[in-house]
């Protein structure tokens, strides 16, 4: 049975972005303003629910690392600091 990191969903030990040395992984959306350190964080699936309801485009969840969007966005609060 493989193991999953709980952070980034990789197999740990098969490119984890948490291990030691490696850049860590986000998650995003091209209509989103934040980050994310979990593709299953609760706010990022309020964002995309929020979308919905108003008829706005939902955006497919993207990995990248952060290093690509801590510039440009926010640091989402409840994955980061919850």
């Amino acid at each position: 049975m493989t193991t999953r990191c709980e952070l980034c969903d990789l197999e740990i030990g098969q490119g984890c972005a948490c291990e030691d040395g490696r850049p860590e992984r986000a998650y995003v959306t091209a209509g989103g303003s934040s980050y994310h350190r979990r593709r299953d964080c609760e706010w990022l699936a309020r964002g995309q629910a929020d979308a919905h309801a108003k008829g706005l485009r939902v955006h497919p969840v993207t990995s990248t690392l952060v290093q690509n969007v801590e510039l440009k966005r926010g640091r989402c609060e409840y994955c980061y600091e919850g």
